[in-house]
């Protein structure tokens, strides 16, 4: 017995925009997570003189910056109410895939430094 015999279709009805834009927000934080971490553990290579504390506030810093940058877009991708194109517009922004994110390598990340 299958499910197809018990009428159980084998396709899945399309996403909602609400479940877009979750995924969305969802796939935003993990790409801010992944570069946060990248670069915590390129800076912590560098400073290898800090003991296990100092780490761990590198990294409590750099979790706060994606937390703190992320509020305003995620509470905003959250509230739109049945549209997508807020959704689609910042996925094309941040270059954010269907499957997941990209590693971070695909990013042109200069320092601070270099901005300008």
């Amino acid at each position: 017995m299958t499910l197809l015999s018990l009428g159980v279709s084998d396709s899945f009805p399309p996403r909602t925009c609400a479940q877009e834009r979750t995924a969305v927000v969802e796939r935003l934080r993990a790409r801010a997570e992944a570069v946060a971490r990248s670069e915590v553990e390129r800076t912590l290579v560098v400073l290898r003189g800090l003991d296990e504390c100092q780490r761990n506030r590198v990294q409590a810093m750099a979790s706060a910056i994606v937390d703190k940058l992320l509020h305003a877009p995620t509470m905003r991708l959250r509230a739109e109410a049945g549209r997508g194109r807020l959704a689609d517009a910042a996925a094309a922004l941040f270059g954010l895939d269907e499957v997941g994110t990209q590693p971070d390598s695909d990013f042109n990340v200069l320092p601070l430094a270099s901005r300008g």
